[in-house]
C-alpha cells in the first residue's frame, strides 16, 4: 500500500503531468460543487414544504367555528341573530350585516343589506356567544318574513387569514367564502334560488 502512494506522489511530481492533475483537480471540485448544489436545493425544497405545511396546519387550527341562529320576535322586521364561537380561538368579528325577504300582498320585497352595528369589530372568545336585535328598516308594515340573511366577514386573532361565512334561514346551512363579499351577487343567486322554490312549490 506504502509502495503504491509512493508511486502516486512520484506521479504526481512528474512536470509532464501537471495538465492532467490540474484536470482531476478540476473534476474532482465540479463533483463536489455538483453534490453541494443538490444537497443544497433538496434542502431548500423540503424547508419550503415544511414552511407550507406548518402555515396550512396553523390556518386550519385558527378556522373559525361558527354557529348561527336567526330568531324572529313578535315584530316581523325584527330578528335576535345569536353567533357562537364554538372553535377553541378567539374570533374578531370585523363586521356583520344581514337582510330579510319579506311577503307583502303576495310580492316578495327584500330589504337593504344593513349593518349589524352592535357586531362590529367584536371579540367573541372561544365558547362563548353574542346576540343582538336587528331590525330590517323599510319594509312596509303588514310584511311576512320569509327568509334572513346573515354576513359575517371576521378574522383570527393571529391575523393570518380573513374568514367570510353567510348563513340563511330557509337553508340553515353556514357557507364559507374565502373571499370578500359581493353582496350584490349573493342577493341575486338567494332571490334566483327563491324564486325557483316558490314555482317548484306550486305545481
Amino acid at each position: 500500500m506504502a509502495h503504491e502512494w509512493g508511486r502516486f506522489m512520484w506521479w504526481l511530481g512528474q512536470g509532464q503531468n501537471a495538465a492532467a492533475v490540474q484536470a482531476l483537480v478540476a473534476a474532482f471540485t465540479g463533483l463536489l460543487t455538483t453534490i453541494l448544489l443538490v444537497v443544497t436545493w433538496k434542502y431548500v425544497r423540503l424547508t419550503s414544504r415544511l414552511a407550507s405545511i406548518t402555515a396550512k396546519n396553523l390556518e386550519v387550527a385558527v378556522l373559525p367555528n361558527l354557529i348561527f341562529s336567526i330568531e324572529g320576535t313578535d315584530k316581523p322586521q325584527e330578528v335576535v341573530i345569536s353567533i357562537r364561537n364554538a372553535g377553541t380561538q378567539p374570533v374578531y368579528l370585523l363586521q356583520v350585516k344581514s337582510h330579510a325577504d319579506f311577503e307583502v300582498d303576495d310580492e316578495i320585497i327584500t330589504s337593504e343589506v344593513s349593518d349589524v352595528g352592535q357586531l362590529r369589530k367584536v371579540v367573541l372568545p372561544a365558547g362563548e356567544q353574542a346576540e343582538v336585535t336587528h331590525l330590517y328598516s323599510g319594509v312596509p308594515k303588514p310584511a311576512e318574513r320569509h327568509n334572513a340573511v346573515v354576513y359575517v366577514d371576521c378574522a383570527d386573532l393571529f391575523g393570518i387569514k380573513r374568514h367570510r361565512f353567510l348563513y340563511q334561514t330557509t337553508t340553515g346551512l353556514t357557507q364559507y367564502y374565502s373571499h370578500p363579499f359581493d353582496y350584490h351577487k349573493v342577493i341575486t343567486s338567494i332571490s334566483l334560488h327563491r324564486q325557483i322554490r316558490r314555482l317548484l312549490s306550486k305545481k
